[in-house]
């Protein structure tokens, strides 16, 4: 059965039950079953030079955030009319800016021509976008691999809001 974050009939402000502190206990586990949020409207994928365009790939991305902790997950699925841009390293926007660039998670990049080529990626943070790197350098256009369709680019990032 899932939390419910209403108290019940007995239990009134400043019960023992809870303590005085019962609000922020409250909120505290009100906050931890927040829902995801959908941002896959807000990813922004671009590049310095010529922006790539999903075409008739997709994005799909969400967010929660608890108290200052935000947990960011995406999916980049390159479609037969995505266009991949300059050589300049991509970017994707932050749900929610950062206080500083001490992220952590994972990155995956997938080539859908071999199998055997996935590669994890490294995170390159700033403060209102991320960028991805590989052991070819900053994903781009032709990085790690030349990008086709059915490739995917994925992450999950943790990092402090503002």
């Amino acid at each position: 059965m899932p939390w419910d974050a209403t108290l019940p009939a007995n239990v009134n402000a400043g019960s023992p039950i809870l303590g005085a502190d019962e609000n922020t206990v409250l909120a505290i586990l009100t906050a931890l079953t927040a829902p995801w949020q959908d941002f896959s409207g807000g990813v922004n994928w671009t590049s310095a030079g010529t922006a790539p365009t999903i075409g008739n790939g997709s994005i799909v991305a969400a967010y929660r955030q608890v108290g200052k902790d935000v947990v960011y997950q995406g999916r980049i699925n390159m479609g037969s009319t995505t266009t991949y841009g300059s050589a300049n390293a991509w970017t994707i926007a932050l749900p929610v800016t950062a206080a500083n660039t001490n992220f952590s998670g994972a990155v995956y990049l997938a080539h859908s021509a071999v199998t055997a080529n996935k590669n994890p990626g490294a995170i390159i943070p700033g403060l209102s976008v991320v960028s991805f790197a590989s052991s070819g350098g900053p994903v781009a256009l032709s990085v790690p691999f030349a990008w086709a369709s059915g490739d995917f680019l994925t992450w999950t990032i943790n990092y402090q809001a503002a």
